[in-house]
């Protein structure tokens, strides 16, 4: 009878211990490694600001070139004023030179300078269209690896530095595709040292124009690679 009564009461024991033990093997097995919600939480975080960086340059960018190309206009149509009154003038001294075949010379120089600006202007316009189009087809594979959860922080920042450096190159180009040369003629006897002078403008300009469009090329050349290497590619 005894050993029946603790029999019974060690049954009871073991009916009311089994819940508890089984409520401490489910809190261990869905228990969460020490901090790991807290890295998670502050990779989102990082990721997310490095997101809004990258939207603040693009309408910082924006800002800018609207800027830019309400000073280009301005200076466009002072050009254009400053542009007629040495056109004039050199139409006057050309008239007074008595050298027929340094006549011919120097129009024919002021003719071609104006001419090459043109075509070169021309060609560096097309080039940059040509870096546009690349830089629309970097950005759609951006936006496919973006839709796959690839984290494209990086190649982003890439792009927005190539999309200013185009836009750059473009302000640049069409500044230097509005200007006009003439050669400023001092003295019959100078028309060597005056042609050389309005040539070394022109080089000048044509230079810095063209480094504006390589600056470009470098940039764009930076965001392809960003895309096809490290963890964005």
């Amino acid at each position: 009878m005894i050993r029946t009564v603790l029999i019974f009461f060690v049954l009871i024991a073991f009916i009311i211990s089994a819940p508890v033990i089984k409520g401490e093997e489910t809190n261990i097995s869905t228990q969460k490694p020490p901090g790991s919600g807290g890295v998670r939480q502050e990779i989102k975080k990082d990721k997310v600001e490095r997101i809004e960086s990258i939207k603040d340059n693009r309408i910082e960018i924006k800002e800018k070139r609207e800027e830019l190309k309400m000073t280009i206009q301005k200076q466009r149509e002072e050009a254009k004023e400053e542009f007629k009154i040495r056109r004039e003038e050199f139409k006057t001294k050309v008239a007074e030179i008595k050298d027929q075949r340094k006549k011919e010379v120097v129009e024919r120089v002021d003719n071609r300078l104006s001419s090459v600006n043109k075509n070169r202007t021309a060609a560096l316009t097309k080039h940059l269209e040509n870096m546009s189009a690349i830089l629309i087809r970097i950005q759609d594979r951006v936006a496919k690896k973006k839709s796959d959860g690839v984290d494209t922080s990086a190649v982003e920042k890439a792009i927005v530095e190539a999309e200013s450096a185009i836009d750059t190159a473009k302000d640049a180009v069409d500044s230097q595709a509005a200007k006009e040369y003439v050669v400023t003629i001092t003295d019959e006897t100078k028309l060597k040292v005056d042609v050389k002078s309005a040539f070394d403008q022109f080089k000048s300009d044509m230079e810095a124009t063209v480094l504006a469009v390589k600056q470009a090329k470098e940039a764009l050349t930076a965001a392809a690679r960003a895309l096809g290497g490290g963890k964005d590619g």
